[in-house]
């Protein structure tokens, strides 16, 4: 029988793992979740209206400083309720230098006493 935290999403087939691939450690596991907790907008969750930063709710909003102000409180208060295990280190939320029209968050954040962790994401 396959080990694994959770299921690796999206959804893959997978012959080791059972029907689907798994997260097998607990870092992509909080990486996943730290993801859907910023892509999912509020509302958007069965049973929990509340859940989600919904980066993609601010895309047509001019991104200056009070509504990166904004967001970036919006990211720590829904880590703080939906992955309180979790330490930001550091938060950065900017215009993306490629793509004017996009949103890009950096985080580092570590888990316990482990190393830091990044992601970044664009919207």
């Amino acid at each position: 029988m396959a080990e694994g935290y959770s299921p690796k999403l999206p959804l893959s087939l997978s012959d080791l793992d059972g029907a689907f691939a798994l997260n097998k450690n607990i870092n992509t596991v909080v990486k996943q979740n730290i993801k859907m907790l910023f892509l999912t907008s509020p509302g958007e969750r069965m049973m929990d209206a509340r859940f989600g930063v919904g980066l993609r709710n601010y895309l047509h909003e001019p991104l200056s400083a009070s509504v990166k102000s904004t967001i970036r409180e919006r990211i720590l208060s829904q880590m703080n309720t939906y992955i309180p295990a979790v330490s930001i280190v550091s938060l950065t939320v900017s215009d993306d230098l490629v793509n004017n029209n996009a949103i890009r968050v950096k985080m580092i954040y570590n888990i316990g006493s482990s190393t830091n962790q990044s992601i970044e994401i664009t919207v």
